[in-house]
């Protein structure tokens, strides 16, 4: 028992460690800083992150006291579980299988309940420490704009009714889509971006009554809609209008004393059984762990034998045109001939092509929706289009990384038709690979109007930076395709600036769309000087 525990804390060590030095890590400091300023804005300005209504058209919102501050903070970590946490610890047990840790490990005592216990605890230990930075921005928004004394239990009470199930659901789910077949490849990564949205808001508001209920929800692993159920609880009777999001008003803010949520026994003892939740996924991704044996892999995965080789008999030899005999294996000459022409124009077309048969099925899907967006009449064209750009993410989120994943960059980087900047590559190939794949919606967008081929242009160009660069940047498709659909749901929801294509009908404007071409230079050249770094250090 004892050495299980010891292999289960240095592999929790080595994985934070790890995480901790990962890119990964700096984009949760960024969207941290970001939330912060978004959930906890400046008093004197026009934004507010809780508000109601009472009698009159006055919007209210509280003062900036510990309560108010604390309910900020838990709001704030609260979206992140929701948006971010998952993709900072998803694939720890892929890299392990990828990189031959695995069968290393399965070759030791280590059982694999064991192994995993350890992955749900590192990445529990993760979570944790990201989410006590939240609490730590929060901290200093009291101290520079905060009023009265803190009170350290309505400041923490909050977080700690979040964040402690919140991670350890979110780390055994994290550890379930590794294991399970079909859910740990690229396409897992989307599929959770749903099944996030359905378990974290839309099936708690469901059991709730939805999101004017007065009873707590049975169902609530992260904790956003028993939040939202105790702050309508704090307020008046007759508010109305309660919203616990990002809110920008044109008037003024009436600032208002507020006592604060007040956790009754009923929603503490429902948050410990959030926390007990984390075990049904644990138990699962048990079961369906193979532990690295591909033996021990699901009954129903077919594995395909190659053909049988012919008899040696057969191919011992056969006369020749000078009646002589030639084994086969020395017949050179009937291979075809190799014209080799290298250049990075090849190179690039050569990248472009392996995109594309890089996924065999999502390929076709990504067609007909392309397709389906060029003809569809009317608002079938915009949701066909809205498709495409979904379809893109587990077709294009590794593109930038392939080498680093397969561990090939040295031998594919010495190859003298391969660009000197990887980066510029990935970018300018995966370019022209959504510029073919995107014809029909190019054709239409350039019927319809010269702004409307502008964004789709310009908002393709930043996907392609986005993607390769990210990828190339952090070695995996992780951080694209969180940070992407996120940006994609928020168009869908029609935040025109969001609109980062253009295809709903938003963000046509020349400051919009200057905007996105500078993030996607940016991307790049962000990513040209790591390349360089990497290349002067070796690393």
């Amino acid at each position: 028992m004892s050495r299980v525990l010891l292999a289960m804390g240095a592999q929790l060590g080595a994985e934070v460690r790890t995480r901790l030095r990962s890119a990964g890590t700096l984009v949760a400091l960024a969207f941290i800083l970001v939330g912060s300023t978004l959930w906890m804005p400046d008093p004197r300005g026009k934004a507010a992150s809780l508000t109601w209504r009472l009698a009159g058209e006055a919007v209210n919102t509280p003062m900036y006291r510990s309560p108010y501050v604390g309910a900020a903070t838990a709001i704030l970590t609260a979206v992140f579980f929701v948006l971010v946490a998952f993709y900072l610890v998803a694939g720890s047990v892929r890299r392990d299988r990828e990189t031959g840790v695995g069968a290393i490990l399965a070759a030791t005592p280590l059982g694999k309940g064991a192994y995993l216990a350890g992955k749900v605890a590192a990445n529990t230990a993760y979570l944790g420490l990201i989410a006590a930075m939240i609490l730590a921005v929060g901290v200093g928004k009291f101290l520079a704009f905060g009023e009265g004394p803190f009170e350290p239990a309505r400041f923490l009470l909050p977080w700690l009714l979040v964040s402690v199930p919140a991670m350890l659901f979110v780390a055994a789910m994290a550890v379930l889509f590794d294991v399970t077949p079909g859910l740990r490849s690229r396409s897992g990564l989307v599929i959770w971006f749903f099944v996030s949205m359905f378990l974290f808001t839309a099936l708690p508001l469901a059991l709730g009554d939805g999101p004017d209920a007065s009873g707590l929800p049975a169902f609530d692993p992260i904790g956003l809609a028993t939040l939202h159920v105790l702050v309508k609880g704090s307020l008046p009777p007759e508010a109305r209008e309660v919203s616990i999001g990002l809110i920008f008003r044109d008037g003024p803010l009436t600032r208002v004393p507020w006592a604060g949520i007040e956790i009754p026994w009923a929603a503490a003892a429902g948050r410990a059984a959030s926390a007990l939740l984390a075990v049904l996924p644990f138990l699962l991704s048990v079961a369906l762990f193979d532990r690295f044996d591909p033996a021990r892999r699901l009954a129903w995965r077919v594995l395909r034998r190659p053909p049988a080789s012919p008899p040696a008999a057969e191919n011992a030899s056969a006369p020749d045109g000078g009646g002589r005999t030639a084994t086969a294996a020395f017949r050179i000459q009937e291979l075809p001939a190799i014209d080799a022409n290298p250049g990075a124009r090849a190179a690039f077309l050569a990248e472009a092509r392996l995109i594309w048969e890089s996924s065999p099925l999502l390929r076709w899907a990504l067609l007909a929706a392309g397709v389906a967006g060029g003809a569809l009449p009317g608002e079938s064209a915009s949701f066909a289009a809205a498709a495409f750009l979904l379809i893109l993410v587990p077709v294009i989120s590794e593109a930038g990384a392939r080498e680093a994943l397969a561990g090939s960059e040295a031998l594919v980087f010495s190859q003298p038709s391969v660009p000197l900047s990887g980066a510029l590559w990935k970018t300018g190939s995966l370019a022209l690979f959504l510029l073919a794949v995107s014809a029909p919606l190019l054709f239409r967008a350039a019927l319809s109007s010269p702004a409307r081929l502008i964004a789709l242009v310009t908002g393709l160009l930043f996907v392609s930076a986005f993607a390769s660069c990210s990828a190339f940047l952090t070695r995996g498709g992780k951080l694209f395709s969180g940070l992407y659909l996120a940006l994609w749901y928020a168009a869908v929801n029609r935040l025109a600036a969001a609109d980062f294509c253009g295809v709903l009908g938003g963000g046509l404007e020349p400051a919009v769309r200057s905007g996105y071409l500078a993030a996607g230079a940016a991307f790049l050249g962000l990513a040209m000087l790591v390349e360089r770094r990497r290349r002067l250090t070796g690393r």
